[in-house]
């Protein structure tokens, strides 16, 4: 994996180093995308393999904040840096070094401008408001110096979004870092791939079948290679029904934009319709469709039933 090196920047004195503290909390470490600024020592962290993550993309209004839900691995590490630096020259060095690793901002904001209590609306209720109040680094109101940066890089053809809080106590002037990073990802479902006997019986009993074990790419239409088995045995079911035509329907979850879901519904139905049709299913008996989040079977609410709720189903035309 290629680390996110940390260059000095040549306008600011200040470099970054990945040389670790004595004083670094027990098993703590830096994220190997990236390495912490120079003296900096790791006063609380925490790692979660797969969690959903509220990554901030506006500024206050209406007394909330809007995030983007995010899928993935999750990384926090709250730094605590020498009194003698700003949260200006701390915001400029992590922006400058990003901003050469082809970073996509999303939000840059300030106490002056984030809005009242961004930092605490944005943390409440989330997994990270755990970690971040063991040094109470998010816990900050009117008067407080902080600044935040939100945005993504491409790491090897993945995504990812990294969330920077840097602020400086207004009592002793101590200086933090609140660095969360989120390697985009969708979670491995252990489902049962589905059989030809079981398809069959779930057609004739109730007209439609969930493809269990038809998996995509996180925010894609391209099929994992764990899928090619289920196409395959869907194929052979289609060639001894060929008098029937059928409806191929795409289903995400209420994760992101509709407009955004129905193309990538449509786009997942017409992969399954294709990789079908190039088996030799003929065109004129499937017909692609996506319905993005209107037909749950699960709750939102958890990664469970999102999870349930992206899926592609075989429904019976005729």
């Amino acid at each position: 994996m290629n680390k996110l090196l940390i260059i000095l920047v040549c306008v600011i004195s200040v470099t970054f180093s990945t040389v670790l503290s004595a004083k670094d909390v027990k098993d703590s470490k830096d994220h190997p995308l990236m390495s912490r600024y120079k003296g900096a020592e790791i006063k609380a962290f925490n790692e979660t393999d797969y969690d959903e993550y509220a990554l901030g993309i506006e500024t206050v209004k209406n007394g909330k904040v809007e995030t983007k839900a995010i899928e993935g691995k999750i990384t926090t590490i709250i730094y605590k840096l020498d009194r003698k630096l700003s949260t200006f020259q701390v915001f400029k060095n992590y922006e400058s070094v990003l901003n050469r690793h082809g970073f996509k901002k999303i939000l840059a904001c300030t106490s002056k401008n984030c809005g009242a209590y961004f930092p605490k609306l944005l943390i409440k209720g989330t997994n990270s408001e755990i970690t971040y109040n063991t040094v109470d680094v998010y816990n900050m109101g009117p008067g407080s110096d902080y600044r935040y940066l939100s945005g993504s890089f491409d790491n090897k053809g993945k995504t990812v979004y990294v969330s920077l809080l840097i602020s400086k106590n207004k009592f002793n002037k101590q200086v933090f870092v609140a660095q969360e990073i989120i390697e985009s990802a969708e979670m491995a479902m252990e489902q049962i791939t589905i059989d030809l006997k079981s398809l069959e019986q779930a057609i004739n009993e109730t007209g439609k079948a969930t493809l269990h074990g038809i998996n995509f790419e996180n925010n894609s239409a391209k099929l994992t290679k764990s899928s090619a088995a289920v196409v395959d045995i869907l194929a052979s079911y289609l060639k001894q029904n060929a008098k029937a035509s059928y409806f191929v329907v795409g289903h995400t979850d209420s994760n992101g934009d509709y407009a955004f879901n129905i193309k990538l519904s449509k786009e997942r139905a017409e992969t399954i319709k294709k990789s079908l049709q190039a088996k030799g299913l003929p065109e004129k008996s499937l017909f692609a469709v996506g319905v993005a989040q209107v037909a749950p079977v699960a709750s939102n609410k958890d990664e469970q039933g999102r999870a349930e709720n992206r899926r592609v189903e075989l429904v019976l035309k005729n």
